[in-house]
């Protein structure tokens, strides 16, 4: 009996196993292409979503970065003795007086908008009338006025309220102190008549509200400093 006899053969096996790796290879490149053929139709079947555009809101500016306090002295003159007194004793009232007068004269003023054209907020915010000294022995009361103002109408209102633009603020604020004093204690025409009102430039200056936060930032860096 003949015995069939296998002589193994190293080089048939290696042929085989790159045989089997090359049909790997070609099973993946084929589940490779197929997959990028079914992610190809499905991005063109379904179109990219844009994001709905929206207008672009600008932020609204701060009151303590758009606004600055500007301060001046008011001089009322001419006013009879016991009107004076009377004022006096209705402090509350006149004061309210001033700076609801103060900031109406302001904004009747043709340079002066009572909106600004910026952000929609109002160019003169708030009117507070301080410190008010009333000397009836010479018909004088001395008033401190703060005036919050919208930044970009600064120089207009300072031009307004020393008089420099032209406008008639200053006979305003005359006119509506005086028949206030005819409203409200009988000062007769020729009284209201010498009734005068200015203003002192010279000690006119304004503050910005963002010095609040540079002194806040100045802490901030010594207690940093101090720290390290």
């Amino acid at each position: 009996t003949r015995k069939l006899c296998l002589k193994y053969n190293p080089h048939d096996s290696a042929l085989h196993n790159n045989t089997k790796i090359l049909k790997g290879n070609k099973m993946k490149l084929v589940i490779s292409l197929l997959l990028c053929g079914i992610i190809g139709s499905l991005a063109q079947r379904t179109p990219t979503r844009r994001p709905t555009p929206y207008p672009t809101r600008y932020p609204t500016a701060r009151p303590t970065d758009a606004y600055r306090d500007a301060y001046v002295p008011f001089l009322i003159s001419g006013c009879p003795s016991e009107d004076v007194t009377e004022a006096q004793a209705d402090q509350t009232d006149f004061l309210a007086l001033v700076n609801d007068v103060t900031k109406t004269n302001l904004e009747a003023q043709s340079t002066i908008p009572t909106i600004s054209n910026s952000y929609g907020q109002d160019v003169i915010a708030q009117v507070i009338t301080s410190s008010p000294i009333f000397d009836a022995t010479n018909g004088d009361i001395d008033l401190d006025v703060q005036i919050k103002l919208y930044w970009d109408y600064s120089s207009q209102i300072k031009s307004a309220v020393g008089g420099t633009d032209g406008g008639n603020f200053q006979s305003l604020m005359r006119t509506s102190i005086a028949n206030w004093f005819q409203a409200a204690y009988n000062t007769t025409d020729g009284e209201a008549a010498g009734i005068m009102f200015s203003v002192d430039m010279t000690q006119y200056r304004e503050t910005s509200g963002s010095n609040t936060f540079t002194i806040f930032m100045a802490v901030i860096s010594i207690i940093i400093a101090m720290i390290v």
